[in-house]
């Protein structure tokens, strides 16, 4: 799946590799962080924003990067208050982390803080999600598309 939306200046290009659509994960927290991580990208980002999901054999990763760079610190890139410059008050990248470690993942800074990469690892139960009738979840590419057209 490839998807490419322009929302004013930026572009947003999307893809899913290697995924299954039997995949499940919690819609509502999950569309909560990538909301807050896309938003993030719009607002202090640069360029092509680009979502991609990889499935990782016990986990979906959620990579979103665009081609601006980390202004400051990346260490503190998710504390509370801290912000790149600009728009904003430091909460939204600290609001993300909570909703992700609840639901046993982590977000994360790629190595590199240019172009700026974040990655969103969820854990999946594969032998959950072939036995779930699907009310727990939603396909991860269902899920991703429903947080791009909100």
């Amino acid at each position: 799946m490839a998807r490419t939306v322009r929302p004013g200046r930026q572009t947003l290009e999307c893809a899913a590799r290697d995924t299954l659509t039997d995949v499940l994960v919690p819609g509502a927290p999950v569309s909560e962080v990538l909301g807050i991580l896309l938003d993030n990208a719009r607002v202090h980002g640069r360029g092509t924003v680009r979502v991609t999901v990889r499935d990782l054999e016990d986990a979906l990763a959620f990579d979103v990067s665009d081609e601006g760079a980390v202004a400051g610190e990346p260490a503190r890139l998710f504390d509370r208050g801290h912000t790149e410059g600009g728009p904003g008050v430091g909460i939204g990248l600290a609001l993300a982390r909570d909703p992700a470690v609840s639901l046993g993942g982590r977000i994360s800074l790629a190595a590199s803080a240019r172009p700026r990469h974040l990655h969103l690892l969820i854990p999946v139960d594969r032998d959950e999600a072939q036995e779930s009738s699907g009310g727990a979840g939603r396909g991860c590419s269902t899920g991703l598309l429903a947080v791009l057209r909100s």
